[in-house]
Protein backbone atom coordinates (compact mmCIF):
# COMPACT_ATOMS: atom_id res chain seq x y z
CA UNK A 1 0.00 0.00 0.00
CA UNK A 2 1.26 3.52 -1.03
CA UNK A 3 0.04 6.89 0.43
CA UNK A 4 -2.44 8.74 -1.82
CA UNK A 5 -4.02 11.91 -2.16
CA UNK A 6 -6.80 9.98 -0.39
CA UNK A 7 -4.87 9.71 2.48
CA UNK A 8 -1.98 11.55 3.01
CA UNK A 9 -3.93 14.59 5.16
CA UNK A 10 -5.34 11.87 7.94
CA UNK A 11 -1.32 9.99 7.57
CA UNK A 12 -0.14 13.43 8.58
CA UNK A 13 -2.52 14.21 11.20
CA UNK A 14 -1.91 10.63 12.93
CA UNK A 15 1.93 11.49 12.59
CA UNK A 16 1.63 14.33 14.54
CA UNK A 17 -1.11 12.92 17.27
CA UNK A 18 1.42 10.17 17.72
CA UNK A 19 4.24 12.50 18.12
CA UNK A 20 2.97 15.00 20.33
CA UNK A 21 1.46 12.29 22.68
CA UNK A 22 4.83 11.01 23.54
CA UNK A 23 7.16 12.89 25.21
CA UNK A 24 10.52 10.36 23.71
CA UNK A 25 8.81 10.91 20.24
CA UNK A 26 8.46 14.42 20.36
CA UNK A 27 12.14 15.08 21.11
CA UNK A 28 13.59 12.87 18.66
CA UNK A 29 11.24 14.27 15.65
CA UNK A 30 12.71 16.40 13.35
CA UNK A 31 10.48 18.15 11.25
CA UNK A 32 13.23 19.50 8.87
CA UNK A 33 14.38 15.77 8.57
CA UNK A 34 13.47 14.34 5.45
CA UNK A 35 13.67 10.92 6.81
CA UNK A 36 10.55 11.89 8.45
CA UNK A 37 8.98 12.91 4.83
CA UNK A 38 5.59 12.14 4.14
CA UNK A 39 4.48 12.26 0.67
CA UNK A 40 2.32 10.60 -2.37
CA UNK A 41 3.65 7.75 -3.35
CA UNK A 42 5.80 6.38 -0.57
CA UNK A 43 5.37 3.00 1.37
CA UNK A 44 7.03 3.38 4.07
CA UNK A 45 7.24 5.86 6.72
CA UNK A 46 9.25 6.29 9.52
CA UNK A 47 8.52 7.25 13.11
CA UNK A 48 11.00 8.63 15.73
CA UNK A 49 11.58 6.42 17.48
CA UNK A 50 14.82 7.26 20.23
CA UNK A 51 18.16 5.43 18.86
CA UNK A 52 15.89 3.35 16.49
CA UNK A 53 17.19 4.65 12.84
CA UNK A 54 15.58 0.90 11.42
CA UNK A 55 12.10 2.17 12.79
CA UNK A 56 10.77 1.68 9.17
CA UNK A 57 6.80 1.01 9.38
CA UNK A 58 4.92 -0.06 6.04
CA UNK A 59 2.21 2.51 5.18
CA UNK A 60 0.09 -0.80 5.27
CA UNK A 61 0.56 -1.21 9.40
CA UNK A 62 0.80 2.26 10.36
CA UNK A 63 -2.95 2.84 8.67
CA UNK A 64 -4.44 0.05 10.09
CA UNK A 65 -3.45 1.04 13.51
CA UNK A 66 -3.78 4.98 13.27
CA UNK A 67 -7.18 5.27 14.76
CA UNK A 68 -6.33 3.40 17.45
CA UNK A 69 -3.95 5.56 18.92
CA UNK A 70 -5.99 7.38 21.21
CA UNK A 71 -7.15 3.71 22.48
CA UNK A 72 -3.35 2.04 23.70
CA UNK A 73 -3.36 0.32 26.53
CA UNK A 74 0.38 -1.06 28.33
CA UNK A 75 -0.94 -4.58 29.88
CA UNK A 76 2.72 -6.20 30.40
CA UNK A 77 5.87 -5.78 29.01
CA UNK A 78 5.01 -8.16 26.18
CA UNK A 79 1.50 -7.19 25.56
CA UNK A 80 0.32 -3.72 24.22
CA UNK A 81 -3.62 -3.25 23.05
CA UNK A 82 -6.19 -0.69 21.79
CA UNK A 83 -9.97 -1.39 21.29
CA UNK A 84 -9.27 -3.33 18.23
CA UNK A 85 -5.63 -4.71 18.26
CA UNK A 86 -3.43 -6.74 20.45
CA UNK A 87 0.39 -6.66 19.64
CA UNK A 88 2.31 -9.21 21.62
CA UNK A 89 6.26 -9.27 21.57
CA UNK A 90 8.00 -12.66 20.23
CA UNK A 91 11.50 -13.88 19.49
CA UNK A 92 12.38 -16.72 16.82
CA UNK A 93 15.79 -18.56 16.52
CA UNK A 94 15.48 -19.45 12.91
CA UNK A 95 16.09 -17.06 10.15
CA UNK A 96 13.80 -18.14 7.79
CA UNK A 97 11.38 -16.68 10.34
CA UNK A 98 12.55 -13.49 9.80
CA UNK A 99 13.17 -13.94 6.16
CA UNK A 100 8.98 -14.75 5.59
CA UNK A 101 8.35 -12.19 7.98
CA UNK A 102 10.42 -9.70 6.08
CA UNK A 103 9.27 -10.62 2.32
CA UNK A 104 6.30 -12.91 3.11
CA UNK A 105 4.46 -11.94 5.95
CA UNK A 106 0.71 -12.37 4.15
CA UNK A 107 1.23 -15.68 4.16
CA UNK A 108 1.32 -16.02 8.01
CA UNK A 109 -1.88 -13.83 8.14
CA UNK A 110 -5.01 -15.91 9.37
CA UNK A 111 -8.30 -14.74 9.82
CA UNK A 112 -11.74 -16.87 11.38
CA UNK A 113 -14.72 -15.54 13.12
CA UNK A 114 -13.76 -11.69 12.58
CA UNK A 115 -10.60 -12.24 14.12
CA UNK A 116 -7.22 -11.83 12.13
CA UNK A 117 -3.68 -12.78 13.34
CA UNK A 118 -0.67 -11.97 11.41
CA UNK A 119 3.18 -11.47 12.31
CA UNK A 120 4.46 -7.51 11.87
CA UNK A 121 8.04 -6.78 12.70
CA UNK A 122 9.01 -2.82 14.01
CA UNK A 123 5.53 -3.29 15.63
CA UNK A 124 3.96 0.34 16.56
CA UNK A 125 2.57 -0.50 19.45
CA UNK A 126 5.52 -2.49 21.34
CA UNK A 127 7.79 0.07 20.23
CA UNK A 128 5.53 2.30 22.33
CA UNK A 129 5.68 -0.04 25.01
CA UNK A 130 9.67 0.10 24.96
CA UNK A 131 8.84 3.57 25.46
CA UNK A 132 6.67 3.78 28.49
CA UNK A 133 8.18 1.08 30.20
CA UNK A 134 11.66 2.67 30.08
CA UNK A 135 13.38 -0.67 28.60
CA UNK A 136 15.56 0.25 25.38
CA UNK A 137 19.23 1.69 24.35
CA UNK A 138 21.19 1.84 21.77
CA UNK A 139 21.91 -1.84 21.78
CA UNK A 140 18.55 -2.29 21.90
CA UNK A 141 16.26 0.06 20.17
CA UNK A 142 12.81 0.52 21.29
CA UNK A 143 10.90 -0.77 18.07
CA UNK A 144 13.06 -2.58 15.51
CA UNK A 145 14.55 -5.00 17.78
CA UNK A 146 11.08 -6.66 17.86
CA UNK A 147 8.62 -9.05 15.98
CA UNK A 148 5.11 -8.97 17.28
CA UNK A 149 1.91 -11.41 16.98
CA UNK A 150 -0.63 -8.88 16.19
CA UNK A 151 -4.44 -9.98 16.86
CA UNK A 152 -7.16 -7.68 14.96
CA UNK A 153 -10.62 -7.75 16.06
CA UNK A 154 -13.37 -6.51 13.87
CA UNK A 155 -16.28 -7.42 16.06
CA UNK A 156 -16.33 -8.24 20.15
CA UNK A 157 -13.27 -9.44 21.68
CA UNK A 158 -14.95 -9.53 25.40
CA UNK A 159 -15.21 -13.30 24.84
CA UNK A 160 -12.36 -13.91 23.52
CA UNK A 161 -9.80 -15.55 25.04
CA UNK A 162 -6.45 -14.20 23.44
CA UNK A 163 -3.73 -15.97 25.61
CA UNK A 164 -5.33 -19.37 23.83
CA UNK A 165 -5.75 -18.26 20.96
CA UNK A 166 -2.15 -17.19 19.88
CA UNK A 167 -1.16 -20.42 21.69
CA UNK A 168 -2.91 -21.85 18.67
CA UNK A 169 -1.25 -20.01 16.37
CA UNK A 170 2.07 -20.10 17.47
CA UNK A 171 1.86 -23.95 17.64
CA UNK A 172 0.36 -23.85 14.59
CA UNK A 173 3.56 -22.50 13.08
CA UNK A 174 5.69 -24.34 14.87
CA UNK A 175 4.55 -27.43 13.42
CA UNK A 176 4.08 -26.38 10.17
CA UNK A 177 8.00 -25.05 10.15
CA UNK A 178 9.62 -26.14 13.05
CA UNK A 179 9.91 -23.00 14.16
CA UNK A 180 10.64 -21.89 17.86
CA UNK A 181 8.57 -18.83 18.43
CA UNK A 182 7.96 -17.60 22.14
CA UNK A 183 6.55 -14.68 23.66
CA UNK A 184 8.97 -12.21 25.05
CA UNK A 185 9.27 -9.23 27.10
CA UNK A 186 10.78 -6.10 25.94
CA UNK A 187 14.24 -6.25 26.16
CA UNK A 188 14.63 -9.77 26.40
CA UNK A 189 15.64 -10.02 22.84
CA UNK A 190 18.73 -8.20 22.02
CA UNK A 191 19.90 -7.63 18.77
CA UNK A 192 20.46 -10.59 16.63
CA UNK A 193 22.92 -12.13 13.64
CA UNK A 194 22.38 -14.82 11.37
CA UNK A 195 24.11 -15.78 9.18
CA UNK A 196 23.20 -18.53 6.66
CA UNK A 197 24.00 -18.97 2.86
CA UNK A 198 20.26 -21.15 2.37
CA UNK A 199 18.63 -19.21 -0.27
CA UNK A 200 14.57 -19.48 0.63
CA UNK A 201 11.47 -18.35 -1.03
CA UNK A 202 9.99 -17.03 1.65
CA UNK A 203 6.62 -16.71 -0.53
CA UNK A 204 6.57 -20.60 -1.05
CA UNK A 205 5.77 -20.38 2.97
CA UNK A 206 1.65 -20.43 4.09
CA UNK A 207 -0.49 -20.74 6.76
CA UNK A 208 -3.70 -22.44 6.30
CA UNK A 209 -5.29 -23.23 9.30
CA UNK A 210 -4.68 -23.08 12.88
CA UNK A 211 -5.47 -25.92 15.28
CA UNK A 212 -8.06 -25.24 18.12
CA UNK A 213 -6.38 -24.43 21.77
CA UNK A 214 -5.54 -27.36 24.02
CA UNK A 215 -3.18 -27.22 26.98
CA UNK A 216 -0.81 -30.20 25.11
CA UNK A 217 -0.13 -27.36 23.34
CA UNK A 218 1.40 -25.00 26.29
CA UNK A 219 3.69 -28.45 27.01
CA UNK A 220 4.87 -28.81 23.21
CA UNK A 221 5.76 -25.46 23.27
CA UNK A 222 7.86 -25.70 26.19
CA UNK A 223 9.65 -28.39 24.71
CA UNK A 224 10.12 -27.08 21.68
CA UNK A 225 12.26 -24.26 23.18
CA UNK A 226 15.86 -24.52 22.77
CA UNK A 227 16.54 -26.97 25.67
CA UNK A 228 18.98 -29.55 26.69
CA UNK A 229 17.28 -33.06 25.24
CA UNK A 230 16.73 -34.52 28.78
CA UNK A 231 13.47 -32.29 29.37
CA UNK A 232 12.69 -32.29 25.89
CA UNK A 233 11.71 -35.52 25.94
CA UNK A 234 10.00 -34.73 30.04
CA UNK A 235 7.82 -31.92 28.12
CA UNK A 236 6.80 -34.25 25.21
CA UNK A 237 5.89 -37.26 28.19
CA UNK A 238 3.90 -34.76 30.01
CA UNK A 239 1.74 -34.11 26.73
CA UNK A 240 1.08 -38.03 26.67
CA UNK A 241 0.89 -37.86 30.15
CA UNK A 242 -2.18 -34.91 30.18
CA UNK A 243 -3.72 -36.88 26.92
CA UNK A 244 -3.17 -40.48 28.16
CA UNK A 245 -6.48 -40.97 31.04
CA UNK A 246 -8.89 -38.89 28.24
CA UNK A 247 -8.41 -42.43 25.73
CA UNK A 248 -8.57 -44.73 28.88
CA UNK A 249 -11.35 -43.44 30.19
CA UNK A 250 -13.15 -43.54 26.88
CA UNK A 251 -12.31 -47.11 26.52
CA UNK A 252 -13.44 -47.34 29.88
CA UNK A 253 -16.81 -45.93 29.59
CA UNK A 254 -17.47 -47.61 26.32
CA UNK A 255 -16.74 -51.14 27.54
CA UNK A 256 -19.11 -50.17 30.74
CA UNK A 257 -21.53 -49.03 28.62
CA UNK A 258 -21.63 -51.96 26.61
CA UNK A 259 -21.93 -54.21 29.51
CA UNK A 260 -25.56 -52.42 30.36
CA UNK A 261 -26.83 -53.39 26.64
CA UNK A 262 -26.82 -56.87 28.19
CA UNK A 263 -30.15 -58.15 28.93
CA UNK A 264 -28.60 -59.34 32.21
CA UNK A 265 -27.99 -55.71 33.18
CA UNK A 266 -31.82 -55.72 34.57
CA UNK A 267 -31.53 -58.47 36.57
CA UNK A 268 -27.61 -59.32 37.03
CA UNK A 269 -26.36 -61.92 38.50
CA UNK A 270 -23.07 -62.49 40.57
CA UNK A 271 -21.03 -63.57 37.13
CA UNK A 272 -22.02 -60.34 35.91
CA UNK A 273 -21.21 -58.20 38.73
CA UNK A 274 -18.20 -59.85 38.58
CA UNK A 275 -17.19 -58.61 35.74
CA UNK A 276 -18.22 -54.81 36.36
CA UNK A 277 -15.59 -55.20 39.37
CA UNK A 278 -13.01 -56.80 36.55
CA UNK A 279 -13.87 -53.55 34.46
CA UNK A 280 -13.25 -51.09 37.14
CA UNK A 281 -9.48 -53.18 38.19
CA UNK A 282 -8.69 -52.86 34.44
CA UNK A 283 -8.98 -49.24 34.28
CA UNK A 284 -7.47 -48.92 37.78
CA UNK A 285 -4.48 -50.73 36.05
CA UNK A 286 -4.25 -48.80 32.84
CA UNK A 287 -4.44 -45.34 34.84
CA UNK A 288 -0.83 -47.01 36.55
CA UNK A 289 2.39 -44.73 35.53
CA UNK A 290 4.05 -48.04 33.58
CA UNK A 291 0.75 -48.50 31.96
CA UNK A 292 -0.60 -44.73 31.35
CA UNK A 293 0.73 -44.14 27.51
CA UNK A 294 0.25 -47.51 26.28
CA UNK A 295 -3.34 -47.28 25.32
CA UNK A 296 -2.40 -43.26 23.72
CA UNK A 297 0.04 -45.26 21.79
CA UNK A 298 -2.34 -48.28 20.17
CA UNK A 299 -5.53 -45.70 19.77
CA UNK A 300 -4.85 -42.42 18.79
CA UNK A 301 -1.89 -42.16 16.62
CA UNK A 302 -0.19 -44.42 13.75
CA UNK A 303 2.36 -45.92 15.01
CA UNK A 304 3.65 -47.61 11.90
CA UNK A 305 3.89 -44.52 9.97
CA UNK A 306 5.55 -43.51 13.12
CA UNK A 307 7.96 -45.79 13.33
CA UNK A 308 10.73 -44.24 10.93
CA UNK A 309 10.94 -41.74 13.44
CA UNK A 310 12.56 -43.61 16.16
CA UNK A 311 16.60 -44.28 16.81
CA UNK A 312 17.95 -47.08 14.85
CA UNK A 313 18.99 -48.96 17.59
CA UNK A 314 15.54 -48.69 18.80
CA UNK A 315 14.24 -49.29 15.58
CA UNK A 316 16.63 -53.27 15.65
CA UNK A 317 15.52 -53.91 19.05
CA UNK A 318 11.60 -53.47 17.94
CA UNK A 319 12.17 -55.90 14.79
CA UNK A 320 14.38 -58.43 17.55
CA UNK A 321 11.74 -58.67 20.10
CA UNK A 322 8.63 -58.91 16.87
CA UNK A 323 11.38 -61.48 15.37
CA UNK A 324 10.23 -59.41 12.44
CA UNK A 325 12.38 -58.17 9.48
CA UNK A 326 10.51 -54.77 8.50
CA UNK A 327 7.81 -52.80 10.05
CA UNK A 328 5.22 -52.15 7.45
CA UNK A 329 1.31 -52.22 7.42
CA UNK A 330 1.43 -56.28 6.59
CA UNK A 331 1.96 -56.56 10.55
CA UNK A 332 -1.18 -58.30 11.79
CA UNK A 333 -2.96 -56.62 14.76
CA UNK A 334 -1.20 -58.53 17.86
CA UNK A 335 2.17 -57.42 16.64
CA UNK A 336 0.84 -53.52 16.00
CA UNK A 337 0.15 -53.98 19.83
CA UNK A 338 3.22 -54.77 20.90
CA UNK A 339 5.44 -52.66 18.89
CA UNK A 340 2.91 -49.62 20.40
CA UNK A 341 3.37 -51.17 23.74
CA UNK A 342 7.24 -51.94 23.39
CA UNK A 343 7.85 -48.48 22.13
CA UNK A 344 5.83 -46.84 25.46
CA UNK A 345 7.97 -49.34 27.45
CA UNK A 346 11.39 -47.57 25.98
CA UNK A 347 10.17 -44.00 26.31
CA UNK A 348 8.62 -44.50 29.96
CA UNK A 349 12.22 -46.27 31.22
CA UNK A 350 13.94 -43.22 29.60
CA UNK A 351 11.42 -40.84 31.18
CA UNK A 352 12.26 -42.75 34.63
CA UNK A 353 15.94 -42.55 34.18
CA UNK A 354 15.58 -38.70 34.41
CA UNK A 355 12.97 -37.80 37.02
CA UNK A 356 14.29 -40.49 39.26
CA UNK A 357 17.92 -39.32 41.28
CA UNK A 358 20.86 -41.45 39.68
CA UNK A 359 21.73 -43.31 42.91
CA UNK A 360 18.50 -44.81 43.18
CA UNK A 361 17.31 -45.73 39.55
CA UNK A 362 18.33 -48.91 38.85
CA UNK A 363 18.28 -49.30 34.39
CA UNK A 364 16.01 -52.30 33.26
CA UNK A 365 17.85 -51.96 29.50
CA UNK A 366 14.95 -50.51 28.09
CA UNK A 367 16.27 -46.90 28.00
CA UNK A 368 17.35 -44.51 24.77
CA UNK A 369 20.86 -44.29 24.81
CA UNK A 370 22.61 -40.59 25.75
CA UNK A 371 23.83 -40.31 22.06
CA UNK A 372 20.18 -41.21 20.46
CA UNK A 373 17.99 -38.93 22.47
CA UNK A 374 17.77 -36.08 20.42
CA UNK A 375 16.62 -38.52 17.51
CA UNK A 376 13.52 -40.40 20.09
CA UNK A 377 12.51 -36.82 20.44
CA UNK A 378 12.03 -36.00 17.01
CA UNK A 379 9.56 -39.50 17.17
CA UNK A 380 8.04 -37.57 20.46
CA UNK A 381 7.62 -34.20 18.69
CA UNK A 382 5.56 -36.27 15.80
CA UNK A 383 3.62 -38.57 18.12
CA UNK A 384 2.98 -35.13 20.16
CA UNK A 385 1.31 -33.70 17.44
CA UNK A 386 -0.61 -36.31 16.34
CA UNK A 387 -2.19 -37.17 19.91
CA UNK A 388 -2.69 -33.12 20.16
CA UNK A 389 -4.85 -33.58 16.42
CA UNK A 390 -6.53 -36.48 17.88
CA UNK A 391 -8.20 -35.13 20.85
CA UNK A 392 -9.30 -31.88 19.10
CA UNK A 393 -11.26 -33.73 16.82
CA UNK A 394 -12.91 -35.82 19.67
CA UNK A 395 -16.47 -35.41 20.02
CA UNK A 396 -17.12 -32.61 22.83
CA UNK A 397 -18.77 -35.24 24.90
CA UNK A 398 -15.85 -37.78 24.61
CA UNK A 399 -13.06 -35.32 25.68
CA UNK A 400 -13.03 -36.39 29.54
CA UNK A 401 -10.35 -34.53 32.06
CA UNK A 402 -12.06 -34.91 35.04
Amino acid sequence: MKITARNINQIKESFKKLVDKYQQLSDEYDPDDSVYEISIGMEEIQLPFPKDPDAFHQVSDFIRLMNEFESIRFESKNKVITTRFSQRAIFCNDQLFYEIVENGKNNLEFTFNDITLRIVNNPILIGLGSLHYGLWDKYVPPCSSYNAIEVEYKGDRSNVNEDELITSYIYSLAVKFDFDIHLIDVYDSGLFDFDTDEEVDPKNHKIDSIESYNFGMDLYLKANRDIDEEMRLLYYYKVLEFFAPVEIKKNANEKLRLKLFSPKATEPDANFLQSIFALTKRYEEDLRDNELIKPLLRECIDIVDLYEFLPESIKHKIRRELKISIVSYDLDSQNVIKLSDYISTIIYATRNSFVHAKSNYSSNGKECTDEELADLNIFLKHTCNSVIKWYNRLPNHLKIMN
